[in-house]
């Protein structure tokens, strides 16, 4: 045991009585030593400040031969310490949590004071984890069982209380953790209160109270004695609370950070704790701990230093609102020790970077910027990036990357997995020393991704990430615009380290539980829960990738704080994640074998995983706070930026974007190339916000398929191909002014030989009765044979110029590989022209409709009832990549985001895992499997969306090769409109033409909101084709009734017709025909009259009366005006 603590000299012991000018004395003391030492007595309140020597001491059963502790004292608090029942629900911290501090003793013996008083408590302070680390040393060091729940917005008190479940045809109730805490004497700690809706936490009211709550399933928790009762407790169905049931809740303060405030009655129940950052010495000494013994001590005063003056700025001078609001610096530095451990020559600009990405983001303006960087400059950190390069490099690069050569790869914990690891050369770019590390790898071959190009910038970039997986840390690549190559660098980090990739969509609407599991019934109909990707890559050792956390909800991805921070999580359906550390601890002390591990729902996490995070740092997301939506960049919080380590990624520069187009696209004209790059920069780097909107278009992903396509088809022009990607069509008037005022300025010009319309033919070589190739324009693509005739659409399509060059565009992408996106209003065409091109080509199709009720699982299995049994099927999407069809998707807009987000990874990353379990891989296996599917190479995907605006286009848009289909011009819609009714005048076709055309202008100026089609008007030159004696006012009632009631749209409508000679009343009973138009020709003079000069000629004047018969009112002063001819009657 321990020697008693000894106070420091200066200090009064506080139990015994003091005079006045005792008290006096101590107290300017305490001034004095708050003047000297701040970081020492910081947080302290006057009644704790006696205690400044702290120390905690064990007793142990020593007589009884073991080393069990039997108290521990802190202070002049003795705390007994009772071994668990379930030693698996005691947390193990076994990180240093700044052991030597006087702050955690003085919380420490806080917790205990209150623990024996049995008050709960509640934690408050700045974001990150000392607060969790804080009550799971103070459970440790007291052996007491915890139930965590990390709280978000989607919580409900089914996961408070108890869930219900079936199993059997029987219902039943599952206890949740705040009922098992409350039987079972543990501690309950509610991590985040501040994210739960208000009206979910007061449930928990009576049982901080008075430890009392009815339960669904009939119970009755009390804390009264009811063993007197006997049978009539029983009969009342009692369950008595523990006396060692406790409450810890962990949140922030509010207003200062975002969320839902504290409700009064539930503030009530709790003791209040102020957690803060512990003080300078502190902080320094737990960074050279974790560094090691050469660490110097300059380096990490300096990195402290930053962060508690960046943490001071935020807290005070912007509370104010005279000081400029900088961005939070993370709460802790333990990243950046664990870096420098491993890195000793690592630049140190590079630490705070990827702790600190804040001003490396466009959504920090320059006062942030100027504050930061003074910050920075003051403790000689402001380190001068690269030109055109914004994160700070390593100052390390990669020279080689092989297998570890160890033969027999060891097994994970279960003996269920193989650990493998890889042995990776780095080098110092200054020093040249040679630094390996051995790192976690996976099972498959390792070597580059293909076609990626490593250029400089990207090589910096993946020696940074690579130095981040070697200290074992996850993180997260920030994108400061859309489509800069964030997947294909974690592809190629994946690829050269073997790890296999669980590509994770993430949108809006996903649960916190969503990210661990998905609850799902049986055959049988009973409730199940099925792990999550991340769960299977958490037990498999893959690489989770998190793409998009920027549009998850408030507060649902820091549920996930204690599996990146301590590889630990509570799964939905009971089972817990552990590190492999404490599993097998647990077995050594415990004597457990791996099945009792089993049954005891433990399942250790494999060494080798990580997460991988993807995000735009200009997204408002949807974590922007309780209220909803905020600015730009509020979705990246100081709570988020304390889980991860952060890698900036911004477009490359001019001269390697060059170098990665040439490789990608041998040939390209270099003209054209030239033009191309130096456009594109000029939109990135304009201040402007509309040229802004205008640069995400032209992201390098983008930039690679333009160059594709001129390399293959040396004729194509580049205004042509700015405006298809761009999808100027849909771009509000000002921006499409402002691409066309630019491209014209960097001499990109309109083609001045366009494609004539008797070039765009189609013509099906040598005939159509025995085709082999087909011809759209210059465009030849042989002809499918042995198709199955049942899935190749058949339609009725009538050729025109406009449609034949979205035809031609759409044969171009073919070629290349492409998947295409058809966009545009609805009625343009986009079904036909998609059925059409399948038919001339032969293609076989699978077709799928979405709609806002389509569910992934929807889109992976169809069920079936054969001979009674329930069975599920692959769907279309499934066969259409197995046998090599085409997927035609419609109406993919009107799905949620989740459910069309698991095409981005079919088609960018080729995978996709199917809710059997089988995957949907690119390549093949060395050794079959039957749960790998591998994709057609015929297999193609044409989806059909409306006009951009939605989730679908903004999110995964850019990943397809986008047309934009609108209706056609007059010329070929009048071509269309003599096919359908060749009996119709044409001066009739051409008046309905015209004014169907000055409607779309109206659309697209806001006046009307209905995007008058194509197929409407087809609709009604049918109808007048067959019935031909009605006339054309009641025709266009077919279409028009529908806006009756809306008298400004109605108003326009009969102006717009009136206009062009055609007679809209929408509500006449009465048919009115169009008269026909009828040359007459020149006129012909036939006679000549002239006034005799000087004759007069006399006329009889006769006057009378007029008789009025009868009652109305004679108008003599009306104004008249000359009537437009609009009909003949």
């Amino acid at each position: 045991m321990k020697p008693t603590h000894q106070k420091d000299d200066h200090a009064v012991d506080a139990a015994a009585p003091t005079p006045v000018g005792a008290r006096v004395a101590r107290r300017r003391l305490r001034q004095l030593g708050r003047t000297l030492t701040p970081e020492r007595w910081s947080g302290m309140s006057s009644d704790e400040d006696e205690w400044v020597g702290l120390e905690m001491q064990f007793t142990s059963a020593a007589a009884s031969g073991n080393d069990q502790v039997k108290t521990i004292r802190i202070g002049d608090i003795i705390m007994s310490v009772t071994p668990a029942n379930n030693p698996e629900f005691v947390p193990e911290y076994d990180g240093h949590l700044y052991d030597e501090s006087q702050e955690m003793l003085r919380h420490l013996r806080w917790m205990m004071q209150k623990d024996k008083l049995r008050q709960d408590m509640f934690l408050i302070g700045p974001p990150g984890p000392l607060r969790r680390a804080l009550v799971m040393k103070y459970a440790q060091l007291t052996q007491r069982e915890i139930e965590y729940v990390a709280l978000s917005k989607d919580v409900t008190d089914a996961d408070l209380k108890q869930r219900r479940e079936l199993n059997g045809g029987t219902s039943f109730y599952v206890d949740q953790a705040a009922v098992r805490a409350a039987v079972n004497g543990r501690v309950l700690i509610l991590d985040g209160i501040e994210k739960a809706e208000r009206n979910v936490l007061p449930i928990l009211n009576n049982l901080l109270e008075n430890r009392e709550m009815a339960l669904d399933d009939g119970r009755f928790l009390t804390n009264k004695e009811y063993g007197s009762l006997g049978a009539e407790a029983n009969a009342q169905r009692l369950e008595k609370v523990s006396d060692r049931f406790l409450v810890i809740a962990l949140g922030l303060p509010i207003p200062r950070y975002t969320g839902y405030p504290l409700d009064p009655p539930l503030r009530s129940r709790f003791q209040s704790r102020d957690v803060k950052s512990p003080g300078f010495d502190t902080q320094v000494k737990q960074f050279t701990h974790l560094v090691g013994k050469k660490v110097d001590r300059d380096v990490a005063e300096r990195i402290v230093s930053v962060a508690m003056v960046l943490g001071v700025t935020t807290a005070g001078d912007a509370a104010d609102g005279n000081g400029v609001d900088v961005p939070e610096f993370p709460a802790t530095v333990d990243g950046a020790a664990l870096i420098l451990r491993d890195f000793r020559d690592v630049r140190l600009r590079f630490l705070l970077d990827s702790l600190y990405p804040y001003p490396l983001l466009p959504t920090c303006d320059p006062e942030q910027r100027s504050v930061i960087d003074a910050t920075y400059h003051r403790f000689g950190l402001l380190e001068t990036p690269a030109r055109g390069v914004n994160q700070c490099p390593p100052g390390y690069h990669i020279i080689k990357i092989e297998r570890d050569s160890a033969t027999l790869q060891p097994l994970t914990v279960d003996s269920r997995h193989r650990i493998y690891t890889a042995l990776v050369t780095f080098q110092h770019d200054a020093t040249e020393t040679r630094h390996v590390a051995r790192v976690s790898a996976g099972p498959n071959p390792l070597g580059p991704a293909e076609f990626f190009v490593e250029t400089p910038y990207a090589s910096r970039t993946f020696a940074a990430m690579a130095i981040l997986h070697t200290t074992g840390q996850d993180f997260c690549l920030l994108g400061t615009t859309k489509g800069v190559g964030k997947s294909a660098l974690i592809r190629h980090l994946a690829r050269n380290l073997g790890y296999t990739i669980e590509y994770i969509p993430l949108y809006r609407d996903m649960s916190s539980r969503d990210l661990l599991q998905r609850r799902a019934t049986t055959f049988s109909g009973d409730t199940v829960w099925q792990n999550s990707l991340l769960v299977d890559a958490a037990v498999q050792g893959h690489m989770a990738v998190l793409d998009g956390i920027e549009t998850l909800g408030f507060g649902t991805l820091t549920t996930l704080q204690r599996l990146v921070h301590e590889r630990e999580a509570r799964l939905p359906d009971g089972r817990s994640l552990v590190g492999p550390k404490r599993y097998v601890k647990l077995m050594e002390v415990q004597g457990w074998t791996r099945e009792q591990m089993e049954e005891r729902g433990l399942v250790p996490v494999h060494p080798g995983f990580r997460i991988v995070c993807l995000a735009r740092a200009a997204a408002s997301g949807g974590g922007a706070g309780a209220g909803g939506e905020g600015k730009a960049g509020s979705w990246l919080s100081p709570e988020i930026a304390g889980m991860f380590r952060f890698v900036v990624v911004q477009s490359m520069p001019l001269a390697e974007e060059t170098q990665v187009l040439e490789s990608l696209s041998p040939g390209v004209d270099k003209t054209k190339l030239s033009l191309l790059l130096k456009f594109a920069n000029c939109l990135r780097e304009d201040p402007d916000d509309t040229i802004k909107l205008l640069s995400n278009a032209l992201s390098t992903r983008q930039l690679i398929r333009i160059c594709r396509r001129i390399a293959y088809f040396p004729n194509e022009n580049l205004h042509a191909a700015i405006h298809k990607v761009s999808l100027s069509r849909f771009l509000p008037s000002l921006a499409r002014e402002a691409l066309e005022t630019l491209m014209r300025e960097n001499g990109i010009l309109l083609d001045a030989k366009p494609v004539s319309i008797e070039d765009l033919k189609i013509e099906v070589l040598p005939n159509r009765d025995s085709p082999t190739h087909l011809r759209i324009g210059s465009i030849t693509e042989p002809i499918v044979r042995g198709s199955n005739p049942l899935l190749v659409p058949r339609v009725v399509f009538h050729e025109n110029p406009a449609q034949t060059e979205v035809l031609m565009e759409m044969l171009k992408d073919y070629q290349l590989g492409e998947h295409l996106l058809l966009i545009g209003n609805q009625g343009v065409g986009k079904n036909k022209l998609a059925d059409y091109f399948l038919q001339l080509l032969n293609l076989p199709r699978e077709y799928i409709q979405l709609h806002r009720d389509s569910t992934v699982q929807s889109l992976t299995a169809t069920p079936a009832i054969k001979e009674g049994v329930l069975l599920y099927e692959d769907s279309p999407l499934v066969k259409a990549v197995t046998k090599g069809y085409i997927l035609v998707i419609d109406e993919a807009d009107k799905a949620p985001t989740y459910v069309t987000a698991i095409l981005k990874s079919l088609v960018e990353d080729g995978q996709m895992v199917l809710g059997d379990g089988r995957r949907i891989v690119a390549d093949a296996t060395s050794e079959p499997d039957d749960n790998v599917i591998v994709i057609h190479k015929n297999f193609r995907m044409i989806v059909l969306a409306n006009r951009p605006g939605n989730d679908f286009y903004r999110e995964i848009g850019d990943v397809f090769s986008c047309h934009a289909v609108d209706n056609p011009d007059m010329d070929s819609e009048m071509f269309l409109l003599k096919k359908y009714g060749p009996n119709v005048s044409e001066d009739l076709l051409l008046k309905l033409s015209s004014a169907f055309t000055d409607l779309r202008k109206l659309v697209d100026e806001g006046l009307i909101s209905y995007p008058y089609s194509t197929r409407e008007l087809v609709n009604i030159v049918r109808h007048m084709q067959i019935y031909p004696d009605e006339g054309i006012s009641r025709i266009l009632q077919n279409v028009f009734d529908f806006d009756q009631y809306d008298q400004a749209s109605k108003d326009l409508l009969i102006e717009t017709f009136q206009k062009h000679g055609i007679p809209v009343g929408l509500e006449s009973d009465f048919n009115i025909k169009l008269g026909q138009s009828i040359d007459i020709g020149m006129p012909v003079l036939t006679e000549v009259w002239k006034q005799r000069q000087g004759e007069a000629t006399g006329f009889a004047v006769e006057q009378a009366p007029i008789a009025f018969r009868g009652g109305w009112d004679l108008l003599t002063g009306k104004k008249w005006k000359d009537l437009e001819r609009s009909e003949g009657r």
